[in-house]
């Protein structure tokens, strides 16, 4: 009769994704006799020696909920990229059209000499000036 410590500690390194050999490992350093592990092991699968295939079977379905896991983040993150490349190529610049009858761009400055109110008048319309 298998001890009900081992079979349970088996079962639950099992379903955790550990390998047979690493729980066998496991137990003996921890002081059981291999005839114990065996007894519990042949207990854990009823007499088959199918139980690494039991084990492989849980870790493939935990490395499914992995791959599903992070598909999901990885369309989630091009949904929230495209939002903000999508909202920034949406944004329109309004430019402001240049004052026709300003000298910007003419390389010509405003002498205003010293009338400050000509300087304050060329400053509001973006218009370089001089004041001495």
């Amino acid at each position: 009769m298998a001890d009900q410590k081992v079979v349970d500690y088996i079962k639950t390194n099992l379903s955790d994704g550990f390998s047979l050999e690493q729980i066998k490992q496991a137990l003996i350093d921890a002081g059981w006799q291999q005839e114990e592990i065996n007894s519990a092991i042949d207990s854990v699968n009823h007499g088959s020696k199918d139980i690494d295939i039991i084990a492989k079977q849980d870790r493939g379905s935990v490395n499914k909920k992995l791959v599903f896991v992070n598909i999901f983040i990885v369309i989630v993150f091009c949904l929230i990229l495209g939002f903000f490349l999508y909202s920034k190529g949406s944004l329109k610049f309004n430019f402001i059209e240049p004052n026709p009858n300003s000298d910007i761009g003419r390389n010509n400055e405003i002498d205003c000499g010293d009338d400050f109110d000509c300087f304050i008048d060329a400053s509001e319309n973006c218009n370089p000036a001089n004041l001495k």
